[in-house]
């Protein structure tokens, strides 16, 4: 089929139930971009649109492997009937309009704005061609979204990275005011037949105009290929070395911290490991009790806490894990905040089954460093701002003993729960939430929800540790998911529930007359566009 690109959108027919095929574009035989999308035209239930922008005006050959019959239109806009108000439709978690986000990617604030770049498949609500999409907010709780920021190339797709600024226009990419860098896996091969036979490297991208434009650095790679598994580039700034590190994960366990002095050329200086985890670096430092140290955590929220030598990074102890479970990962931290604040975002890996998009990011969380024992613990908790979210309370408990089931009716709204409760011998306590269900064993220290298991804080079992402990609990729910915070947010865990719409309310129900220090419930009012 041949078809003249007259417009910006190219829109075909898709479903999840459809088998994958590949899509390719040609100009006078020569391959301009490919895609593997699950092409529908007998059922659809939505459909792919691929932004030809850049090939506009061009007489392009498309072909599907398979071959099949199939519609195909162009518009200049996507027409989304009931777009963010679909039912299932997280109402205070960032997600793509349509198609599928995974990994968050370039968290920076730059020129006024925060920016949150994500990996992104425009063409289907499951993983695959890879893109970086790109969302900016003003105060990190209600999003919009811009054009797609990087698209894949002869290089690869577009994996994972990070952002910078680069203040002092050590690059010579700047024209007046600091450019936005923007540090990416170029990820060649595997089934895009574009970057067939090349290799994977490291790339650079750059903005000069606050992110709305973005060209790839000429002179990529700036870090050629290393490993096959290389990827996931977090650069920073390093005040104790005096120059730039970028961390980048190898495979395994194995991850490589490399220094620049211009944010174009790149020395290794080191390898370290961090066992039981992989992938998607994120590396900041932190203060605690007026002592500076560095955090290196992978995907998994495994992390270790630890200082900068000329020689490299040193771990003050062994890694500890934050989030206990994979619903969240590969959280990355922003870079450039003007309150001096370390916020992160963290990908939710969470099966919505809409036709029309899936997977949410997590809930910004602003992360601090304690000392306990000897040793630095980290801890995470929803962004103060939260707060502005705040519905008039529903209702709660204080110093009181509960021996019979309480409700709670909060409507079906996003909720902001917290719960104190002393640790008493028997006194077990169910938090069933929109119908998410939760169970508290305060006195074995462990809380369930499925196929969860996470203790309530840190340390060992025990009567020892149970003397005196009070529960801590925070629980932010939305309508696919339940984030927890316990321990002053040194646990923490994200779990996939889809809330149920016909069980609107939080039901208390006790075992052995639990002691409620207080407890309180805020709706929370929704954070999506009007339209």
């Amino acid at each position: 089929m041949k078809l003249l690109l007259s417009a910006r959108y190219l829109l075909l027919p898709v479903s999840q139930q459809a088998a994958t095929k590949k899509l390719c574009l040609y100009e006078d035989g020569r391959l301009l971009a490919d895609y593997d999308l699950r092409l529908d035209a007998v059922a659809p239930t939505t459909q792919a649109c691929i932004d030809v922008l850049r090939w506009q005006g061009k007489t392009v050959e498309l072909t599907v492997t398979p071959a099949m019959e199939y519609p195909v239109s162009l518009s200049d806009s996507v027409c989304l009937p009931g777009l963010w108000r679909e039912p299932l439709r997280p109402q205070v978690h960032l997600t793509v309009p349509a198609g599928w986000n995974n990994d968050p990617n370039g968290l920076i604030f730059h020129r006024g704005e925060y920016h949150l770049f994500y990996q992104f498949n425009p063409c289907g609500t499951e993983w695959g061609n890879m893109h970086w999409g790109h969302a900016v907010s003003t105060d990190l709780l209600h999003w919009r979204h811009l054009d797609i920021a990087l698209f894949p190339d002869e290089s690869g797709t577009m994996y994972s990275g990070s952002a910078l600024e680069d203040r002092d226009n050590r690059t010579g990419l700047g024209d007046g005011r600091p450019p936005l860098l923007l540090y990416y896996t170029a990820a060649a091969g595997g089934r895009h037949l574009l970057s067939a036979g090349r290799q994977r490297t490291q790339c650079l991208a750059y903005s000069t105009d606050g992110g709305r434009h973005i060209r790839k650095y000429p002179g990529n790679p700036v870090v050629p290929w290393m490993e096959n598994g290389t990827r996931d580039p977090k650069v920073v700034w390093v005040e104790e070395l005096e120059c730039y590190v970028m961390a980048l994960y190898h495979s395994g366990d194995r991850y490589a911290l490399l220094t620049s002095s211009d944010l174009l050329h790149w020395q290794p200086l080191q390898e370290l490991s961090l066992p039981g985890d992989n992938e998607c670096p994120d590396l900041y430092p932190l203060s605690c009790g007026g002592v500076r140290r560095w955090v290196f955590s992978g995907a998994r929220d495994w992390y270790l806490v630890g200082r900068f030598a000329p020689d490299g990074f040193h771990p003050d102890g062994p890694p500890r894990r934050l989030c206990h479970t994979e619903v969240s990962y590969a959280a990355q931290s922003f870079s450039g905040l003007p309150d001096g604040r370390i916020v992160r975002v963290a990908w939710n890996r969470l099966r919505i089954p809409s036709p029309r998009f899936s997977q949410q990011m997590g809930f910004p969380v602003e992360m601090r460093l304690e000392e306990q024992g000897g040793e630095y613990l980290l801890a995470a908790q929803p962004i103060r701002e939260i707060e502005t979210l705040w519905e008039e309370d529903c209702g709660g408990l204080s110093h009181c003993t509960l021996s019979q089931p309480l409700c709670l009716h909060t409507g079906f709204r996003a909720l902001d729960l917290s719960l104190n409760m002393p640790v008493r011998p028997g006194a077990r306590l169910t938090l069933r939430l929109l119908g998410c269900e939760l169970k508290l064993y305060p006195d074995r220290n462990e809380l369930t929800c499925g196929s969860l298991r996470m203790p309530l804080w840190t340390g060992a079992p025990g009567a020892d540790s149970r003397q005196g402990r009070e529960v801590t609990l925070r629980a932010l729910v939305d309508r696919a998911s339940v984030e927890l915070f316990a321990d002053g947010g040194r646990i923490c865990a994200t779990v996939a529930a889809l809330c149920d719409p016909n069980l609107p309310c939080v039901e208390l129900l006790p075992e052995e007359s639990p002691c409620i220090e207080s407890l309180q419930c805020h709706p929370l009012r929704s954070t999506l566009p009007e339209e």
